[in-house]
């Protein structure tokens, strides 16, 4: 029985890496062919109902079939393998979601909204590529081979609620809009990059926050704006995959309870315009400015983190613009990144951390890359809008 077991499973190589020779180019360093077909439907529905003259909510349903059906194939040099079974991934992934959603809004006044919202969203899951011979590479610091990688991920689902309102203030005059939220994320699919790039489904994370915006009018000819927003998204859950014997970079951390997601926790936008005539013509002067905090792009204890590039610091921007209008056309003179920033995300320097303030290393990069934002812009624009 178990001959007749393995006899299958090698005429099922045989016949696979015989389809993959038909569609695959012959290339030296690198024989890849890939075939996906995702087939997805959905029924879904909703119903809207009037309580009282001030309350109101809707309800609705969908669910979803998600079909997919992949082959992949990578040969050769790049692919690290001149072996048939390791140089495949082929299968399929079938799934039925369903994603409800319930709202209510209750309306203080015309210009007063009171409203709460819990709703479940789901994302399909999918195939991790073949990899290469440059995660092979990767994962040899942790003397770990791609065997250890999944071939296939999970979906992923999310329970979100928010309460939040929206009111009308001092006549007319002003608005403030404002919300407080909470998401509740199950099998996490969390992409890491490892010279390739493989998906992992991460047991849990959460994300909470409040967001607020505001806009004020003390004048006829006046308008500021405001907006706030401050977030704290997290792992709840860790996926450690333990290193082998021989590693030189510890365990590989795909993800650790109490990791910040690679965001900036707070963000700050303020603007106005004033508005004012040249001669008959109506014109307008906007000043912008934004602000986003810093944050970490990998768990600070893995041994993934550099405290030379996975820390993104602190960033802000000013914009100004002088312009008039006239019918749809608007015409300004503008200077954007009035200060000229130059700071943002860093590339280079030490890697492979070995102890937490990375005083000891196994890899270095010379040289250091900025991406910094664009530098500053003085120009003129000419727009239409109908």
């Amino acid at each position: 029985m178990a001959r007749d077991e393995s006899q299958a499973e090698a005429a099922e190589l045989d016949a696979l890496w015989q389809r993959w020779a038909s569609h695959a180019s012959n290339g030296f360093f690198s024989n890849i062919y890939e075939n996906d077909e995702d087939t997805e439907t959905a029924l879904f529905g909703d119903v809207t109902a009037r309580f009282t003259d001030k309350l109101s909510g809707s309800a609705g349903v969908r669910v979803t079939r998600v079909e997919t059906q992949f082959e992949q194939f990578n040969y050769g040099p790049n692919g690290g393998t001149f072996d048939p079974s390791q140089a495949s991934v082929t299968g399929e992934i079938s799934e039925s979601p369903v994603t409800p959603k319930l709202s209510l809004q209750y309306f203080f006044n015309p210009d007063a909204l009171l409203y709460g919202t819990a709703a479940k969203g789901f994302r399909a899951g999918g195939v991790n590529q073949v990899l290469t011979s440059a995660a092979q590479g990767s994962l040899a610091q942790y003397d770990l081979t791609t065997d250890v990688l999944p071939k296939t991920y999970d979906s992923d689902n999310v329970w979100s609620y928010e309460i939040g309102g929206k009111i009308g203030v001092l006549d007319g005059r002003g608005q403030i809009n404002t919300a407080i939220y909470d998401l509740d994320w199950k099998d996490v699919q969390t992409f890491l990059f490892l010279g390739d790039g493989a998906v992992f489904n991460v047991p849990s994370a959460r994300s909470r926050g409040i967001e607020i915006e505001a806009e004020f009018r003390p004048i006829p000819r006046l308008t500021l704006n405001a907006a706030f927003s401050h977030t704290k998204a997290e792992y709840t859950s860790s996926l450690i995959i333990p290193g082998g014997p021989a590693s030189r970079a510890g365990d590989l951390v795909v993800a650790q309870e109490g990791q910040e997601f690679a965001q900036p926790p707070e963000t700050l936008d303020l603007g106005g315009r004033f508005d004012f005539q040249i001669g008959s013509m109506p014109a307008y002067a906007r000043i912008d400015y934004r602000w986003q905090d810093g944050y970490a792009t990998v768990a600070r204890s893995s041994g993934a983190y550099s405290p030379d590039s996975s820390d993104v610091p602190a960033q802000k921007s000013i914009n100004l613009r002088l312009g008039f209008e006239r019918g749809g056309f608007d015409v300004n003179l503008f200077a954007l990144n009035v200060t000229d920033e130059k700071l943002g995300p860093r590339f280079g320097g030490r890697s492979q951390c070995t102890n937490a303030d990375c005083s000891t290393y196994n890899s270095y990069t010379y040289g250091a890359t900025v991406a910094a934002p664009l530098p500053r812009q003085i120009g003129v624009q000419l727009a239409y809008r109908r």
